[in-house]
C-alpha cells in the first residue's frame, strides 16, 4: 500500500516533468526543494550554531587560520578584506540572519538568482570553512 502511494507521487511527478516545455515547472521545483531542504538544515543546527562560531566570534577560530584545507585557500582572502575594512564584527552577527534571508527569498521567489548566489556564498563561508571538522 506504502509502495503504492509512492509509485504514484513518482509516476505524477515523472507526467509533469516530463511534458514539452516543462523546464520550468522543474526549474520551480527544484528552487524550492533547494531552499526547503537548506531551511531544514539550518532549524536543525539551531541550537548548536553558537557552537560553531569561535571564542572571539569568527567562523574559523583564529588558532586554525593557518590551517589548510580545500576552501582555505578560497576563503582567506575573505577574511583578510573583513579584516582590513574592520567589518568582522558586522559580518559574523548577521552572517546567518543574511544566509536564512536568502533562503526565504529564494523559497519565495524574490530576486532569485542573486538570493541563489548569495546563499551559495554564505553556505561555503558558514559550513565549509572549518571542513576538517565536519
Amino acid at each position: 500500500m506504502l509502495f503504492k502511494k509512492i509509485s504514484f507521487i513518482y509516476n505524477s511527478l515523472i507526467m509533469k516533468f516530463e511534458k514539452d516545455g516543462s523546464e520550468k515547472k522543474f526549474l520551480i521545483f527544484f528552487r524550492l526543494m533547494v531552499s526547503i531542504i537548506a531551511l531544514i538544515e539550518i532549524a536543525s543546527l539551531a541550537g548548536d550554531l553558537s557552537l560553531l562560531f569561535s571564542d572571539n566570534s569568527t567562523i574559523v577560530p583564529q588558532d586554525l587560520m593557518y590551517l589548510q584545507s580545500g576552501y582555505f585557500k578560497y576563503l582567506y582572502p575573505f577574511y583578510q578584506f573583513l579584516d582590513s575594512y574592520n567589518l568582522t564584527n558586522y559580518f559574523y552577527s548577521y552572517a546567518i540572519f543574511l544566509y536564512i534571508l536568502s533562503l526565504l527569498f529564494l523559497l519565495v521567489g524574490l530576486f532569485t538568482r542573486y538570493s541563489a548566489f548569495i546563499a551559495l556564498i554564505l553556505q561555503l563561508i558558514i559550513f565549509k570553512s572549518f571542513s576538517p571538522f565536519n
